[in-house]
């Protein structure tokens, strides 16, 4: 009976804490996937009633948890608790999208840390497996931090990698952000990673091991973890720019309450997360800071305070939500805390809104028990907050009045990243610099709109100036490449007809189909003509569909094909799978009626079949697929076959590519073996004079579509007799 009462009251303290005055407001969980959130779709289905029950508009999933995946990752194996066959983002899109209310997706990527046990995993393509040198390090060359194995961003490939799998989930997931988690490093005697330490040396002229209070050492590994989150935001803004890019970061022990005292929290000194730069930046949309704090406690009630005051304070030009923990309080303790959450500094500053830990520990008992998955907590939300309401519009993504400028900066003889070259972009009254990442990558974010000069400037090579022009919303993407260049450049279309043995050079073109699909080679576009060629390369981290490459390499024939082999390719940009496709217009010889299925095979000049496929057309007989990526480029056969038509063959088409053909297919075939005989004659005897409906009726006997078998359907096959299709 006395837990029926306090039920009661907190219930009702509950509605009496509920704003009046209701606006757009994040209110979300984070929901790891270590405890039961999406390996089934009951558990989706379970998650997604949970959070509609506590009127919350978004979840945070935990999509990559240590180098696994609960998507289809083009990278990573997925993990190993996943239902077989079943692909739980991709579900759990549907479901949250599809279904009233709408609940955002964010997915939740735990960036740096790779694995988190001194055994390794047993899949040999865990990234841990087959990445070892990209490990940080400590000061002392461990590579365990207790907890975790981590990647090292100041190692290039290894930021290149994060960048990769961030937006692998961006690029083919209708997600609504992307989610950072572990985004810095575990302390300050971590980032030894070789690698970093001599990029690090050969930057200021050093050698030896740097200490771990080096303050310009220090700064090095901070902006390394910027760097990684600045590529990142400019490419999602590139691709999908109303999607957020959103972190979890960091607070430990107590708020800062000055200015100076950021510098010394352990997000800025320990971890070198310098989420306040970030925001000021504007290379995150939305920062979360963990203000897991014990409410119960009055010393953590002052850290509290003190963190989200500072949080709402320097939102700057971009969102902040404040992430409970839940887990560790009580229901009226969380409710206190959000109450706190929503009322606004002295300076004005506010939160737009909270996101709890977690979906399965929701909160604590009077004892301090985890209440797991606890349907009286997301009750007792739900009635807190009232009604649903949408999350809040973030004004320079629904109507924005500056652009990004972004790109990568590779030394042209042999497309090398220019690491730490100087990138200014400027115009009367206006300029700013910054240096490369270790990948040549730079993006300048918010810039109003105007023409502008983009310089770069590497030692030992000539100042190259480039011309770029900023409006508001876009991306302007450039890829520079400084001093003599390695090889001839020419548009594909001319490439193909040079002789073997050239050195030549694609400074940015597109990837067409990938080593995911072709294994030892890709093919590329530049994006001129639909003509693609093939490149040999074969690397560990796979190029696939939509990343765009510079490429320098020789020309050469194998068999019958143009074929660039390698010295050098780089990733200079990514895009969106290709929306390309091939029309192709069927005509029905003959025939009275609507549209007919249709079976369209893709083959190779020898006759060999590479691709089927089955599709009715509109009623004007186009056909459409898209470029699916089953289909390498090339040349190819396209052969036709529909119903009691024979099958018809366009040499010589290339695809994938976009364009329009038309295709006309001779009547008569009544038996379906693709060629006009006494059989067909035959069958048409039997069914002559009969409808639907009648016993005799056969459908293929009906040449013109007319409802019947008459001397007109006579006609067409002894107009065709004798032919056969191709």
């Amino acid at each position: 009976m006395r837990r029926l009462v306090s039920r009661f009251i907190l219930l009702a303290m509950a509605m009496m804490v509920a704003r009046a005055d209701a606006a757009p407001e994040l209110r979300a969980f984070w929901a790891d996937t270590w405890h039961a959130a999406m390996r089934t779709p009951a558990e989706v289905d379970a998650m997604l009633q949970a959070a509609r029950t506590a009127r919350a508009n978004a979840l945070f999933v935990e999509v990559r948890k240590r180098g696994d995946a609960y998507y289809i990752s083009h990278y990573e194996p997925t993990a190993g608790d996943v239902a077989s066959g079943f692909d739980p983002l991709a579900y759990l899109i549907q479901r949250a999208h599809n279904e009233t209310p709408r609940i955002e997706v964010h997915a939740w990527l735990v960036m740096l840390p790779v694995w988190n046990s001194t055994t390794p995993p047993s899949n040999p393509a865990h990234p841990f497996n087959r990445f070892p040198q990209w490990l940080t390090l400590n000061d002392s060359g461990a590579n365990f931090d207790g907890n975790n194995y981590s990647f090292d961003p100041g190692n290039p490939e290894a930021a290149d990698f994060m960048y990769r799998v961030a937006l692998d989930v961006l690029r083919h997931y209708d997600v609504d952000g992307v989610h950072f988690d572990y985004i810095r490093f575990a302390g300050d005697r971590w980032g030894y990673n070789p690698v970093s330490v001599s990029r690090f040396n050969a930057a200021y002229g050093r050698t030896g091991q740097p200490a771990y209070n080096d303050s310009v050492w220090s700064q090095w590994r901070r902006d390394q973890v910027t760097q990684l989150v600045r590529r990142i935001y400019a490419s999602a803004v590139a691709l999908k720019p109303w999607c957020k890019v959103t972190a979890a970061t960091i607070t430990w022990g107590n708020g800062p309450t000055s200015e100076s005292a950021w510098f010394s929290t352990s997000a800025y000194s320990a971890v070198f997360q310098d989420w306040r730069a970030w925001t000021e930046e504007g290379i995150l949309d939305i920062a979360i800071p963990m203000c897991y704090y014990n409410h119960a406690n009055s010393t953590y009630r002052t850290y509290f305070n003190n963190w989200i005051t500072w949080a709402k304070n320097h939102r700057y030009n971009r969102s902040v939500a404040i992430g409970l923990g839940a887990y560790m309080n009580t229901l009226s303790n969380t409710l206190a805390q959000i109450d706190l959450v929503r009322t606004p500094t002295a300076q004005g500053g506010y939160s737009d809104g909270v996101v709890f830990y977690s979906y399965a520990a929701p909160n604590v008992d009077g004892s301090g028990n985890i209440q797991w998955y606890n349907p009286t907590a997301y009750t007792t939300f739900g009635n807190y907050f009232g009604q649903w309401e949408p999350v809040p519009a973030l004004p320079w993504k629904t109507s924005p009045t500056t652009g990004i400028v972004m790109g990568v900066a590779l030394r042209g003889s042999d497309l090398q990243p220019l690491d730490r070259a100087t990138v200014t972009l400027f115009r009367s009254g206006f300029s700013r610099s910054m240096r490369a990442d270790g990948n040549g990558a730079f993006a300048f974010i918010d810039v109003p709109p105007g023409t502008y000069t983009l310089r770069v400037s590497a030692s030992g090579l000539p100042v190259v100036n480039r011309t770029v022009a900023v409006s508001a919303g876009s991306v302007w993407r450039e890829t520079v490449l400084a001093g003599t260049l390695g090889g001839v450049p020419l548009p594909i279309d001319d490439l193909i007809q040079q002789s073997d043995g050239l050195v030549v050079i694609l400074p940015d073109v597109r990837v067409v189909a990938g080593n995911d699909r072709l294994g030892g080679s890709i093919y590329v576009e530049d994006g001129q003509t639909p003509t693609a060629i093939r490149v040999n390369t074969n690397p560990a981290v796979p190029w696939i569909e939509g990343d765009r490459v510079a490429v320098l390499g020789t020309l050469s024939t194998q068999g019958n094909e143009r074929v660039i082999v390698p010295a050098a390719i780089r990733l200079v940009g990514v895009e969106a799978p290709s929306t390309h496709s091939l029309q192709l217009q069927v005509v029905w010889q003959q025939w009275l009626s609507g549209s007919v299925p249709v079976q369209v095979d893709v083959l190779r000049r020898d006759g060999a079949l590479v691709k089927r496929y089955t599709f009715t057309p509109d009623d004007t007989g186009i056909v459409t697929w898209p470029r699916d990526g089953a289909i390498a480029p090339g040349w190819y056969d396209v052969r036709v076959k529909s119903s009691h038509w024979l099958s018809a063959r366009l040499r010589d088409v290339f695809l994938p590519t976009t364009g329009a053909a038309e295709i006309s297919l001779v009547n008569g075939d009544v038996d379906g073996d693709n060629e006009v005989t006494l059989y067909d004659f035959g069958l048409l005897v039997q069914a002559f004079g009969t409808m639907p409906g009648d016993a005799l009726w056969n459908p293929n006997a009906d040449l013109d579509g007319d409802g019947e078998v008459t001397l007109f359907d006579f006609g067409i096959l002894v107009s065709s007799f004798g032919l056969s299709g191709e």
